[in-house]
């Protein structure tokens, strides 16, 4: 990884200097084609962090770690990318195929590199495959690339955080903080990575689902991205997708049973439609493992086996949650989760701080855990309780942030891994607070009223 950073030099910095620029006169026209009052408030603001993120994400790969897998993907690209241009038909047979294995011709070039380990994998070949296309406008830049991805991903957080102030108007500040403005986001989910994809694939495939299904708007048009977007998650990170359809359908299930008009017949369908919608989601997920090898539970445990392994020996910062890690009964995980949970959500703890990057997460993470306590010690739980059932984002948001945490905690094992896998689970976990404080709040306001 030493030579692809020797290798940067003047051309790599004026071609991702120049691709800022584009981005910026890009991001002008947006707005003056959109005159309103998000846009112009949020839209430049949003996409110069996330720009400001990426080549931060860069400097400190480039400068800071000097490698790493972001680097390693770069070599990986590198290599394809040379290869188009020699032998475009093995380029071209691989561009088209997902489940193709990395071109044979392209393997020399990659291993001087030191980067051969990122070449196997569905997940990483889809990074690559992704990469390669967005290349070929930067022209082998790494920088470049990064600002790409970066502007990229924004288009599709831009459009969830569009939908949540649509919803709900007077939240646009509080919206803009838990979607656009999450440090640990910007960092992490703004580089040429997977989570950069992963993060904004799956806010995402949330909008989809909630305009096609929801708001029953261009229903053909949404479905179809909604399916391209689930087809991309499944490749990278599989066992997402199969959090994200339970917790859809908990969505859909509560969105349909606040529709119903009278009281009665709501309190008797409710609690049918939502036990319907836990048994659908359980039958498409089983449907989707045993009809496909990759992603069966027991083909899930043994890649979660590996992520732990791998993690546990990489170096840095570790955690332990107690007994035996290779124990995956069903007892174990119970008194395994809220530890996890733990550690997700609010995790690494300041006095578990190694390096500056872990200090920057250590404080995000005490800010997430003091907005929880606040509202769980100045709010009554049934109160709480009826904003999950009757608030679909809330619904979706609660069960998805708790199963994902204890899965990216059960997993990780190393606060790297850790507050990189869990940045797609932040703002559902800063959306349910603010709603849950604003339904609460305003419902106090009205009564008082």
């Amino acid at each position: 990884m030493e030579t692809l950073i020797r290798d940067m030099g003047f051309l790599d910095v004026f071609l991702g200097t120049l691709y800022i620029l584009v981005a910026y006169f890009w991001a002008f026209n947006v707005v003056s084609k959109n005159n309103t009052f998000l846009y112009k408030r949020y839209y430049l603001r949003g996409i110069s962090y996330k720009i400001g993120g990426a080549l931060f994400f860069a400097g400190i790969y480039v400068f800071y770690y000097k490698g790493g897998d972001s680097i390693a993907f770069f070599g990986t690209i590198k290599a394809v990318y040379n290869l188009f241009y020699l032998e475009p038909s093995l380029t071209f047979d691989f561009l088209t195929d997902p489940f193709e294995n990395y071109p044979s011709a392209a393997r020399y070039e990659a291993g001087s590199y030191g980067v051969q380990y990122l070449t196997r994998g569905i997940p990483s070949l889809t990074i690559i495959r992704i990469g390669f296309f967005l290349d070929l406008l930067c022209f082998n830049s790494y920088w470049a690339l990064c600002v790409l991805f970066a502007v990229i991903s924004y288009q599709f957080t831009w459009r969830f955080f569009v939908l949540l102030c649509d919803i709900y108007p007077r939240l646009h500040k509080e919206f803009a903080l838990a979607v656009l403005f999450i440090p640990s986001a910007l960092f992490w989910g703004s580089g040429l990575a997977k989570d950069t994809v992963m993060f904004g694939s799956v806010l995402f495939f949330v909008y989809c689902t909630y305009k096609a299904l929801i708001l029953r708007k261009r229903v053909l048009y949404y479905i179809t991205l909604l399916l391209i977007t689930a087809l991309l998650i499944s490749f990278i990170r599989a066992f997402v997708l199969f959090t994200l359809i339970p917790c859809s359908l908990l969505m859909l299930t509560v969105h349909y049973r606040t529709s119903i008009q009278n009281s009665v017949a709501r309190f008797v369908i409710g609690p049918a439609l939502i036990v319907m919608g836990l048994a659908a989601s359980y039958f498409i997920v089983i449907g989707i493992g045993s009809s496909t090898e990759a992603y069966n539970l027991e083909s899930l445990e043994q890649k979660a086996t590996g992520y732990r392994t791998w993690h546990t020996t990489q170096g840095g910062a570790t955690y332990s949650l107690g007994g035996d890690p290779d124990d995956v009964s069903m007892g174990n995980l119970i008194r395994q989760a809220p530890l996890a949970i733990t550690y997700s959500l609010f995790g690494p703890f300041l006095w578990q701080v190694s390096n500056p990057v872990m200090l920057l997460s250590a404080v995000e993470s005490m800010f997430l855990l003091y907005l929880m306590l606040r509202l769980l010690l100045t709010s009554k739980l049934w109160r709480i309780y009826e904003t999950v059932i009757s608030e679909p984002l809330v619904a979706f948001a609660l069960p998805f942030v708790i199963i994902m945490a204890i899965a990216i905690g059960l997993t990780s094992f190393n606060f790297g891994a850790l507050v990189r896998y869990r940045i797609p689970i932040l703002p559902f976990f800063l959306i349910m607070l603010v709603i849950i404080n604003y339904r609460i709040g305003f419902n106090v306001a009205s009564k008082k009223g």
